[in-house]
């Protein structure tokens, strides 16, 4: 007779291996920062598990001795068929005589101590007690009654759970420096671009400096703060919340190849409420470019559409089918292409006598220098779709 396949934890399997893979490469700064304070047993001996499959469940972290599912909720839970999602579910593990411990990922990052001391009040005490029912979280851990001879045997030291976990608090604050970061970080305290740790540099020279950005689903940055004007490049939408100090909050959808620009100084954060990553290049303008001879308007291009122009930038989306190829056109100003996806293009430059190929990823970046007189061309299936940036 052939058995069934079980996963760890004596729950059936039910095909969300690939699903658990990809959540453990998607997780939140939270998640992140809880998970090194629980692994490798750092908390009382005990193992859990990340993103561990329960059923037909994914919990976030679970604790097989202790019979215990802890869940790390972003904004993205607060929605009301997530709400009642999160129920359905709890009410499921309920009656599986699982317990679960819910922390939202700000009581995470801000009030670690207390998150900790809930988790500890559901572990087992060494004497197979629950910590919550003889109040383990307050008392002297004593050593086991039963050590092995030579002196293997599982021995706790004489200190509180408190003591224990202001160390691992204080250990991880040096390991992850977003938390103590989070807990002073406001509208009146915010960090600059280059400490938000979503922000990640991508390419800089004397005129621009651009970060690429990418907001897990639920997840936000810090209050941070702008301090050039800026141009964002969105490479996957989302829906955000996002708080500007001195503004009301709003609720905006970014769309694909989406094109903004925004003058400094402004204080923000952006909270991802929607399902899916926000992923977009930032493009801060740092000093303009010697001035040209030449900034009137461009006439159109075949495969250049004009998005917005203002004193500072240009912007152009190109779209281009397999085969399809632009005009040939001269850029007078400094320019950075920008390609939404993952395209193979052939450059045709004037006065070469042969193209340069390019095998574009999405999100690449290439600066140009001037005066440039070229055309492109698609050369491979998928259609070639970019952003053309000229700055003045």
């Amino acid at each position: 007779m052939i058995k069934n396949r079980h996963y760890r934890g004596g729950y059936q399997f039910s095909g969300l291996l690939e699903l658990v893979r990809e959540l453990r490469s998607k997780q939140t700064s939270a998640e992140m920062f809880l998970w090194e304070l629980l692994r490798a047993r750092h908390l009382l001996g005990f193992k859990l598990r990340r993103q561990h499959q329960i059923g037909d469940y994914i919990a976030d972290f679970y604790c097989h001795e202790a019979r215990l599912v802890l869940e790390c909720d972003g904004l993205v839970h607060e929605a009301n068929e997530s709400w009642h999602h999160d129920r359905a579910r709890d009410a499921w593990m309920a009656q599986q005589r699982l317990r679960v411990l819910r922390f939202t990922n700000e009581q995470i990052l801000s009030n670690t101590e207390h998150v900790l001391e809930e988790i500890c009040g559901l572990l087992p005490s060494p004497a197979g007690r629950r910590a919550g029912e003889d109040g383990l979280c307050g008392r002297q851990l004593r050593p086991s009654p039963q050590p092995s001879p030579k002196g293997r045997g599982r021995k706790t030291p004489a200190f509180t759970i408190a003591f224990l976990i202001a160390s691992l608090f204080i250990l991880h604050l040096i390991s992850f420096p977003i938390v103590s970061i989070s807990q002073s970080n406001s509208p009146q305290n915010p960090v600059e671009i280059k400490g938000e740790p979503r922000h990640h540099p991508k390419f800089e020279n004397e005129f621009v400096r651009i970060w690429d950005v990418t907001v897990p689903a639920g997840d936000a940055t810090l209050w941070h703060a702008h301090r050039n004007d800026n141009v964002v490049v969105t490479l996957a939408p989302a829906k955000l919340h996002i708080e500007t100090l001195g503004r009301d909050p709003v609720d905006v959808e970014w769309k694909f190849g989406e094109v903004r620009f925004s003058k400094a100084t402004y204080i923000h954060r952006a909270m991802n409420v929607g399902t899916t990553s926000f992923h977009n290049l930032t493009i801060e303008l740092l000093k303009p470019p010697p001035p040209s001879s030449d900034w009137s308007p461009r006439p159109k291009d075949s495969g250049r559409e004009p998005v917005f122009e203002n004193e500072r930038v240009r912007v152009f989306r190109v779209t281009l089918a397999p085969g399809e190829s632009t005009t040939v056109h001269t850029h007078v100003l400094p320019f950075l292409g920008i390609s939404l996806t993952a395209s193979k293009i052939a450059v045709f430059v004037a006065g070469l006598t042969t193209p340069t190929m390019f095998d574009l990823p999405s999100g690449d970046v290439r600066w140009g220098s001037v005066p440039l007189t070229h055309s492109i061309k698609n050369v491979g299936k998928t259609t070639f779709d970019a952003i053309d940036i000229e700055f003045k």
